[in-house]
């Protein structure tokens, strides 16, 4: 008999969108999913552009035409920011000149005090705020992403008993919710408090796009810019800049916190280019974790103990290898598991899809 599974973060009361059999978390995409919420981002080190900091109302008057966006050189597309340097502002009003006038340090501990609306409409009205801004913006990106990074994880099977949950993980306040007689008639085990009580979560990619413009358009300051220096904003900078928080150009290992251990990219993946930053293509660190974190009643013959997963509970995130070695200076020496995790999961897609998964239609199918 097929069974439902939750993955559910605890600390967050959350849990990932919609149901899975354990099928799918462990040999489709669903298990991908998981990728983004424990990815800690990598805020790129912006700098100011060429803008003067200290300018001054004449020197403004020289600037404030409104232009277009020019297009980008060789040399600018080298650089993973070019498209930010090449926005042109709006025209300057006198209101904010006394702000050009301040330098940039002064300018960031104005920025860090306002509303991320307020700094995208702000620095849309000069370039040298604009430089100011995008730092602050970016922050802001990556503060949405990897949302479940250090959180308790645990994938719940819908047979579990009311008080069948991985040892010392629940706190007395979760463990009281157990008792307090809510669920009777819906049952009260750790998979029916998330299906009646946990956040689902849908989608990991903040909309800053939409939010920010919509806030400029409703003051009047998003329409007074050209339609082309509008795409490049909102492409270039806004919803196209996950990738640069996330680069492919590092190696990536997914670490258990819990445990001190971690999984290496290049361990798990079938191909190198499989490998996307943290993402991996068919079989990568999302799946690595929804076969370790399971926790069920139902003891499927074929799945070799994996409903009591020996990371059930733990913490998780998945960052770079620089990262971790700044890390291991600073703490206990980190466990490498990648080979026991590998061979592990080796045997399980084997028994799951056949001896000659590795290069079926299927993997193919899956990229």
């Amino acid at each position: 008999m097929d069974e439902w599974y939750h993955v559910i973060a605890l600390d967050r009361r959350q849990k990932l969108r919609g149901k899975f059999y354990l099928g799918e978390l462990r040999y489709d995409k669903e298990g991908s999913w998981l990728v983004m919420p424990l990815a800690v981002p990598i805020v790129p080190r912006l700098s100011y552009g060429t803008a003067a900091p200290d300018a001054t109302a004449s020197d403004l008057t020289k600037t404030s035409n409104l232009q277009d966006v020019r297009n980008p050189t060789k040399s600018d597309d080298l650089s993973p920011n070019s498209a930010l340097n090449n926005i042109n502002p709006l025209p300057v009003t006198k209101s904010i000149c006394g702000l050009l006038g301040l330098s940039n340090e002064l300018l960031d501990m104005i920025f860090h005090n306002l509303e991320i609306e307020q700094v995208f409409v702000l620095g849309l009205q000069s370039q040298n705020l604009w430089n100011v801004a995008r730092k602050h913006i970016q922050a802001s990106l990556a503060s949405s992403c990897g949302l479940w990074a250090g959180i308790r994880i645990v994938c719940v099977g819908e047979y579990l008993e009311s008080e069948d949950y991985p040892p010392n993980v629940l706190t007395e306040s979760e463990e009281a919710e157990f008792k307090d007689g809510r669920f009777e008639h819906f049952g009260s085990s750790l998979y029916d408090l998330a299906d009646a009580r946990y956040q689902e979560v849908r989608e990991w990619q903040p909309d800053l796009a939409n939010r920010l413009t919509d806030h400029a358009s409703s003051l009047g300051e998003w329409h007074r810019l050209p339609e082309s220096s509008q795409s490049r904003i909102r492409d270039d900078l806004l919803s196209d800049k996950l990738s640069d928080l996330y680069p492919e150009d590092q190696p990536w290992v997914l670490r258990n916190l819990t445990t001190q251990e971690y999984v290496r990219s290049e361990a798990i993946a079938i191909k190198p280019e499989h490998i996307h930053g943290p993402n991996i293509d068919v079989l990568g660190f999302g799946q690595v974790v929804c076969s370790r974190v399971c926790w069920s009643a139902a003891d499927w013959s074929e799945d070799r103990g994996i409903h009591r997963g020996v990371w059930a509970g733990h913490r998780f995130d998945i960052t770079t290898l620089d990262r971790l070695k700044q890390g291991s200076m600073e703490s206990s020496e980190w466990k490498d598991v990648s080979e026991e995790v590998r061979d592990e999961m080796e045997i399980e897609w084997t028994e799951g899809l056949g001896s000659d998964w590795c290069g079926s239609d299927w993997v193919r199918r899956n990229r």
